[in-house]
């Protein structure tokens, strides 16, 4: 049997230059733990300027997904795919945007830190899913031709083997056919 292999990762800082007290000193060692382990895991990082800036702005997008979903302000918005070949639109990908407390428009870019986060991705998934279900629904409901809905999976999304189901239940309550929706997943899903 192979065992268990036990791996390390170590986050190092030096006093008094990376920090003159114990809670700076402790922030810039969980900094340069946070850098490694965003890198990849295992190994032995010292810690650097930039990290706490790293570890500032995650905790900032994390923060703002947070007040996204307990706000409910995900909206969907629509690019449309082409058939080059016939000139057609065959239907539209959708775009995660939300809105910001002033009801500016929101990038997923700024909330890149919540879909690692399997919580937060999968709160954010959903309400992308519902958001897109809802529009589906209107545009059949008025006998538009739509084609095909591609909607995006973050990774973290695929870490319980539910997500057909979960998708499949919100179109059940939209009363949205799944043949008018696409799923689109990164490689990165099936690492």
């Amino acid at each position: 049997a192979d065992g268990i292999r036990p791996g390390r990762s170590i986050g190092g800082a030096m006093f008094p230059k990376d920090g003159r007290n114990a809670d700076d000193f402790f922030k810039a060692a969980d900094a340069a733990l946070y850098a490694l382990k965003r890198a990849g895991r295992g190994g032995f990082r010292f810690f650097r300027a930039y990290m706490l800036e790293e570890v500032e702005r995650a905790a900032l997008q994390l923060a703002r997904a947070r007040l996204v979903v307990a706000e409910n302000s995900i909206v969907a918005h629509y690019q449309p795919i082409l058939a080059v070949d016939r000139g057609v639109i065959t239907g539209f990908e959708a775009l995660l945007r939300y809105r910001d407390n002033r009801g500016a428009l929101g990038l997923p870019d700024s909330l890149e830190e919540a879909f690692a986060d399997y919580e937060l991705a999968a709160k954010i998934g959903e309400l992308m899913r519902r958001a897109v279900a809802r529009d589906i629904r209107i545009w059949r409901e008025k006998g538009l031709a739509f084609g095909r809905v591609s909607i995006n999976a973050s990774p973290a999304e695929f870490l319980r083997d539910d997500y057909a189901e979960r998708l499949l239940r919100v179109l059940g309550q939209h009363d949205v056919p799944g043949t008018c929706i696409e799923v689109e997943v990164t490689e990165h899903a099936f690492l």
